[in-house]
């Protein structure tokens, strides 16, 4: 038994794997570690280097195992370029939401050098695979969405979003929306006015309502956007 696996086994709750499993529907590997426990495991490992021994997580590595070796890449000191290709292999092996979107707010070596972090973020974009997109539109809510000065390139990465019908990748791109509606409400109307995928817009609509960052007033225009939604027929749920 290798060394994370044993540490995952000695930290196991069965009655958290069971909440983790309503959550993660088709993921059947899940131990039941809890994140505070991952993130103290990972934080040590990234302290004493012992990580780079590891071996790569085999074909039956459990959930956890998988978000250990994600947040560790994520988090690991080294040159940008390496941290992208890394992440790049390390996208092939994602398949849920939670994996992918816990590794994603790690990511803060985006932040180092925005510039280079939004053009990789943008080249994932262009992925057919449904996680890789997600990733990446997740990546750009949790580092850029928030930034005023960003939100027009944010914008113009969701419009070129290829998430076709693969519903992951068009929750996050709701998703993605509705934060950058926090930093420039009139912009994401306009956004959402023109010809967008109808499930993201009601989608992006109803988290936008829900939202503590936006104000009543900014909410007034996605409230007609939402009547005149129920009026074609559109479905808002």
């Amino acid at each position: 038994m290798n060394e994370i696996r044993a540490f995952l086994l000695s930290s196991r709750e069965e009655g958290y794997a069971a909440f983790q499993r309503k959550l993660l529907p088709g993921v059947g590997n899940i131990v039941g570690v809890r994140m505070p426990l991952v993130r103290g495991y990972v934080k040590q490992a990234l302290r004493d280097g012992r990580w780079k021994k590891w071996p790569e997580p085999d074909a039956d590595a459990p959930y956890e195992e998988l978000m250990i070796r994600g947040l560790i890449l994520a988090q690991a000191d080294m040159p940008f370029d390496e941290h992208t290709r890394a992440m790049e292999a390390f996208l092939t092996r994602i398949d849920n939401w939670g994996v992918c979107d816990g590794v994603c707010s790690a990511c803060r070596f985006l932040r180092d050098d925005r510039e280079h972090g939004y053009r990789w973020l943008t080249h994932l974009l262009e992925s057919d695979a449904e996680f890789t997109v997600r990733f990446a539109l997740v990546c750009l809510c949790d580092h850029f969405a928030r930034e005023g000065d960003w939100t027009a390139r944010v914008l113009e990465a969701a419009r070129t979003a290829k998430c076709g019908e693969n519903y992951y990748a068009r929750v996050a791109l709701a998703w993605l929306l509705a934060e950058t509606a926090s930093a420039d409400a009139g912009a994401v109307t306009a956004f959402l006015r023109g010809g967008i995928d109808p499930f993201v817009r009601s989608r992006a609509v109803r988290k936008i309502r829900e939202s503590y960052k936006i104000s009543a007033a900014d909410k007034a225009a996605f409230d007609d956007m939402l009547r005149d939604m129920k009026n074609k027929g559109v479905d808002t749920h």
